[in-house]
């Protein structure tokens, strides 16, 4: 997009290895666990691969006007992850600043084990 979002098209077999990609990415990343982790009151936790949908951060807008499925940002920050289907759906169109949690958590365990 113009603004520098991008979008994988999920009607072409391209957009949807894309998509499943970055959501696997995502999972990697969170080592197994959800973002909404902590946040979902019934969030178990783990997530396996299989059950991963792609969570957007800042939501998608009405109709996907704000839709950016990029998972890194181009100063590196982490965008969006994976989550189960449940929690994403609890989440709806809210914003929760997940990975910027995550970020300000690693930065004290670090300054905690030093």
């Amino acid at each position: 997009m113009r603004d520098g979002r991008e979008v994988c098209n999920q009607y072409i077999s391209i957009g949807r290895k894309a998509y499943r990609r970055r959501i696997e990415i995502a999972w990697e990343r969170q080592k197994g666990r959800c973002c909404l982790e902590g946040y979902c009151p019934y969030c178990p936790g783990w997530l396996d691969l299989e059950e991963a949908t792609f969570e957007h951060e800042h939501g998608r807008g009405m109709g996907g006007g704000r839709r950016d499925d990029r998972i890194v940002l181009p100063d590196g920050r982490w965008q969006n992850g994976a989550a189960h289907q449940a929690c994403n759906v609890w989440k709806a169109s809210r914003h929760i600043a997940y990975n910027e949690d995550q970020l300000e958590r690693a930065r004290k365990n670090e300054t905690n084990s030093i």
